[in-house]
C-alpha cells in the first residue's frame, strides 16, 4: 500500500482514506501477531506521548499507555488537575509547548459542542501528530480496533453482512454519542450495512449522520435509522449496544455548544 502516514493526526476516521485505514490495520494485525509471539516490536523507542484525560477512563487510558510501554516508548497522563487549561492556557499554548518535549499527544475531551474543536485546535498549532482519545463526534480508536475484531471473526469480506448498533439504557453518566457516531462513518466503508436504533429523542449529531449516508452510498452498502429494536436486529451479524446521551437536549438547555 503507498500510504505515508507520518506525522498525521488522527482526529476523525472520515478523514482517512480507505486505503491508509487498511495501512493501519495491517500494521496493527502484524504488532497484534508479534504480541501474541512474545517477538520484540519497540518501534516507538525513547519516544514520548502525553495524554490528556478529561474525563477519567480506565480502559482508553490504560489501553494507551500499554500500548506505548509494549511499543519502548513511554506515556505521560495529564488529568485536569494536572494541567493548566483550567487557569488560561489555551489549546494553541498546548500544541505548542508539548511539541517541544514529545513526539505525540493524545487527547480525550467528549465535552458536547467543545471536545472535537478543542483536539483540532492543539493539533492546528502542534508539530507533532494529535490523537483523538475520544471526543463528541468520533471515537476513531475504538471503532478502527472493532473493525479489526470484526474482520476476524467474519472475514475480511463483509459486503453484506449487517450490524446493528442500538441504544441501550444504563445507570451513571450519559456517554457522548462518539462511540456510535464513529461506528456509523467507518463500518459502512468497509461493506457492512448499518441499521442504528434509538429511542426518537436519542438521535446522533446530523452532520455525522450525513456523512455516514454519504460513505453508505459511495461503498454501495446501506444505512438506515429506526427506533424499533426488533427491526434493527432482524437477520443483524452483529449487535452493538451503546448508551448515550441526548444531544438535542443538551443543545436545547445550553449544556451544549451547538452549531
Amino acid at each position: 500500500m503507498k500510504t505515508n502516514l507520518k506525522n498525521r493526526n488522527f482526529i476523525e476516521t472520515a478523514d482517512w482514506s480507505k486505503e491508509e485505514l487498511e495501512s493501519v490495520l495491517s500494521a496493527a494485525e502484524n504488532l497484534k501477531l508479534h504480541f501474541g509471539m512474545k517477538m520484540p516490536y519497540k518501534l516507538l523507542e525513547n519516544k514520548t506521548l502525553f495524554m490528556m484525560f478529561f474525563e477519567q477512563s480506565i480502559q482508553t487510558c490504560n489501553s494507551a499507555s500499554a500500548a506505548m510501554t509494549q511499543l519502548g516508548g513511554h506515556a505521560h497522563y495529564y488529568a485536569p488537575s494536572r494541567m493548566e487549561t483550567d487557569h488560561g492556557q489555551t489549546p494553541k499554548d498546548t500544541g505548542k509547548i508539548l511539541s517541544r518535549y514529545g513526539h505525540g499527544i493524545a487527547i480525550k475531551n467528549c465535552c458536547y459542542g467543545v471536545g472535537n474543536k478543542y483536539i483540532k485546535e492543539v493539533a492546528h498549532f502542534s508539530q507533532i501528530p494529535v490523537l483523538n482519545l475520544q471526543c463528541d463526534v468520533d471515537h476513531p480508536c475504538q471503532s478502527t480496533s472493532d473493525i479489526m475484531t470484526i474482520r476476524e471473526k467474519l472475514g475480511e469480506n463483509l459486503k453484506g453482512a449487517k450490524i446493528a448498533i442500538s441504544w441501550a439504557y444504563a445507570k451513571g453518566i450519559a456517554r457522548p454519542a462518539s462511540v456510535p457516531q464513529g461506528l456509523i462513518t467507518l463500518m459502512p466503508r468497509f461493506g457492512l450495512d448499518v441499521v442504528i436504533a434509538h429511542p426518537k429523542e436519542f438521535k446522533l449529531m446530523p452532520k455525522t449522520v450525513e456523512t455516514a449516508q454519504k460513505f453508505a452510498k459511495g461503498q454501495g452498502t446501506s444505512f438506515q435509522t429506526t427506533d424499533n429494536m426488533d427491526d434493527a436486529f432482524k437477520d443483524a451479524d452483529i449487535v452493538y449496544p451503546y448508551f448515550w446521551g441526548c444531544h438535542e437536549y443538551l443543545c436545547e438547555e445550553g449544556v451544549a455548544e451547538c452549531d
